[in-house]
């Protein structure tokens, strides 16, 4: 996995709003993205990503999904779930995987998430179980994600800062 790939401009096919369209990659520049990277997709990841979607807009941030190996839309019943509130994205050809030099057994249980920050930057890779705790893991990594960080100086470091003895012990 490549931290720091920035999303480019490539079109996948997506569901959106019960609807397979085009979208640009670059439709997720100026927000915080989560993409949950399945080894497939089913009624149930579906229910179950939808139902985590909520906490992470409360984040102010975009959950989808991404399907890295087939076109997985074939399922009328996915497309019938309304409101569908989050993405899913496939990638039947591979281009994106590659460029984000995701290996993803079809097979496993396992999912990926991706973070990406506001300017479309990867700032954190995760595998986990696609469960509860696996999502309660992703958003707190999400939450440390946009946590601005400080800069540590010898100024501002209580490890550098000068040792003094309070008055009162003083003798």
């Amino acid at each position: 996995m490549k931290i720091g790939y920035t999303l480019s401009r490539m079109r996948l096919p997506a569901l959106v709003d019960g609807d397979i369209v085009n979208l640009d990659l670059t439709t997720f520049h100026g927000q915080w993205t989560i993409f949950c990277v399945l080894s497939r997709l089913s009624l149930l990841e579906v229910c179950f990503l939808q139902q985590q979607a909520p906490p992470f807009i409360q984040q102010n941030a975009t959950l989808a999904g991404f399907i890295p190996h087939a076109f997985p839309f074939h399922d009328g019943r996915i497309q019938a779930i309304r409101p569908l509130t989050l993405p899913f994205l496939a990638n039947p050809l591979g281009k994106v995987s590659r460029a984000f030099g995701l290996v993803s057994p079809r097979d496993s249980d396992k999912c990926q998430s991706l973070i990406f920050d506001p300017q479309g930057t990867v700032r954190y890779h995760l595998i986990h179980e696609l469960n509860g705790r696996g999502m309660a893991f992703v958003m707190e990594m999400l939450v440390q994600c946009q946590t601005p960080t400080v800069q540590r100086t010898p100024e501002t470091s209580t490890f550098f800062a000068p040792h003094t003895v309070p008055l009162s012990l003083a003798t």
